[in-house]
């Protein structure tokens, strides 16, 4: 699977966990009250019963979800994205980690749980497309695919 491929694909994952966190019928109820103010949790609940979301996080994941389908076009644009990408979701599954609220930037952002495995996971598909698979196959960041030589007839 090549790097335009992948960030296609991690793009629509999270184009389509986004929009599907903003439908009702997809999203479950927290069993209990959280302590955070009534208007953050608007459009809020666990995706598909088990991935905490809050409307915040879902624009969060249609933003970086469109943006990787958008950078797929061309495989400089796609290995430049999944390299962003790899900061961008490893820096958000750190901070799932962190103590004392932290971890859900105070009920803004919902980073705990199993999106902290969600944006790991991807994190680490992003950062193997972005930086290594391109300098296996011997294409710099500058350049295209190689060009196929042309033997005379």
């Amino acid at each position: 699977m090549g790097t335009r491929l992948f960030t296609f694909l991690a793009g629509a994952f999270l184009l389509v966990g986004g929009i599907l966190a903003f439908l009702s019928k997809f999203l479950w109820q927290p069993p209990i009250s959280l302590p955070v103010p009534q208007w953050m949790w608007v459009h809020s609940g666990f995706l598909l019963g088990f991935i905490p979301e809050n409307w915040p996080h879902n624009i969060l994941w249609i933003l970086l979800g469109g943006g990787a389908i958008l950078s797929s076009v061309t495989y400089v644009t796609a290995v430049k994205y999944s390299r962003g990408l790899t900061l961008i979701l490893t820096m958000l599954a750190l901070i799932g980690l962190l103590p004392l609220g932290i971890a859900d930037l105070w009920g803004i952002l919902v980073l705990s749980s199993w999106n902290v495995g969600i944006h790991f996971v991807i994190a680490v598909l992003a950062w193997y497309f972005g930086f290594v698979y391109p300098e296996a196959r011997g294409w710099g960041i500058a350049t295209q695919a190689p060009a196929r030589p042309v033997t005379p007839a």
